[in-house]
């Protein structure tokens, strides 16, 4: 016997998408903002098509598909006017099963205003409740590793990546409505570095930080949201008297500030691309400028 759809196909019938009842994992999984899955669901009528507007104020629009035949995705975020990042382009192929797994393997290319790309080459495997993604730099090869656990309130965040040449782990929990907090501690030879970084949903992230590499310790926050970043932080060495820097840079990497000390040395910093050079010094000499805490900080 044919199916329905089968004897419906001359009227138009189409495959579609949703989620059965009987689930793997007891949290909806398709929840949380971002996933090929959320935006089938959300931003779409079911047939793998999807263009939609979402909640979160930096987004300006996602569209894209995914062949509910073939298992072809490509989708495009688009972000609004102003902010850092431009597009964020997702192409590859894989299956959306209905009880909320998934198999996914896609390039992933973040598009920023100037024109600037970076890429990623990605696998992701949701079974049940966990999540598990690898993640290559398309230039460089190196690798990250990300791992969510779903729960009813969002999921919590494992994300593990290589820093000065060291194995870290940033984690925390990220909530339905895309904020997140994430903490991460190191303490390796000479290197110690501990931070806390909050995320609004909203395109706003602040980072506090505590970085120590043997005689230098740099201790401050950042906070980067669409109108740039602003970067407030003290970094000292032994025998030497605090530096104390303040500026801000736009999404482009221009921007300005100062560079005071404990011993009255002052310097004007300005930024163009996000290179630095300082001038009108007094105690310190004019010319290139090397902040502790470089750009770009996402």
């Amino acid at each position: 016997m044919r199916s329905l759809c089968a004897v419906l196909l001359a009227s138009g019938c189409v495959p579609t998408y949703s989620l059965s009842k009987a689930t793997t994992c007891d949290a909806d999984v398709t929840a949380p903002p971002g996933s090929l899955a959320h935006h089938v669901l959300v931003g779409g009528p079911g047939d793998g098509t999807f263009a939609y507007d979402p909640p979160a104020a930096h987004i300006e629009a996602v569209e894209g598909a995914y062949d509910l035949s073939t298992g072809a995705f490509a989708y495009t975020v688009r972000y609004a006017e102003g902010f850092r990042s431009e597009d964020r382009i997702t192409d590859g192929t894989g299956t959306l099963w209905r009880d909320g797994d998934s198999d996914l393997a896609y390039d992933l290319a973040l598009v920023r205003r100037d024109g600037s790309e970076q890429g990623f080459h990605v696998r992701s495997v949701r079974l049940g409740c966990a999540e598990d993604s690898r993640f290559e730099d398309a230039v460089t090869g190196a690798l990250s590793y990300e791992s969510r656990v779903y729960d009813p309130d969002g999921y919590a965040l494992d994300r593990r990546f290589d820093y000065r040449g060291v194995r870290v782990s940033a984690v925390g929990h990220v909530e339905l409505d895309g904020s997140a907090q994430l903490e991460m501690a190191l303490a390796s030879g000479p290197y110690a570095l501990d931070y806390t970084e909050t995320d609004d949903g909203n395109g706003t992230v602040r980072r506090t930080f505590d970085d120590r590499i043997g005689i230098e310790a740099v201790v401050g926050s950042w906070e980067t949201d669409a109108d740039g970043t602003r970067t407030d932080f003290t970094r000292t060495r032994d025998g030497e008297s605090p530096e104390h820097w303040e500026y801000a840079v736009d999404p482009a990497g221009d921007g300005s500030g100062t560079l005071t000390t404990d011993d009255g040395a002052a310097c004007e910093l300005r930024f163009t691309a996000n290179r630095c050079m300082q001038s009108g010094c007094v105690g310190l000499e004019d010319g290139p400028c090397f902040p502790a805490v470089t750009m770009d900080l996402r």
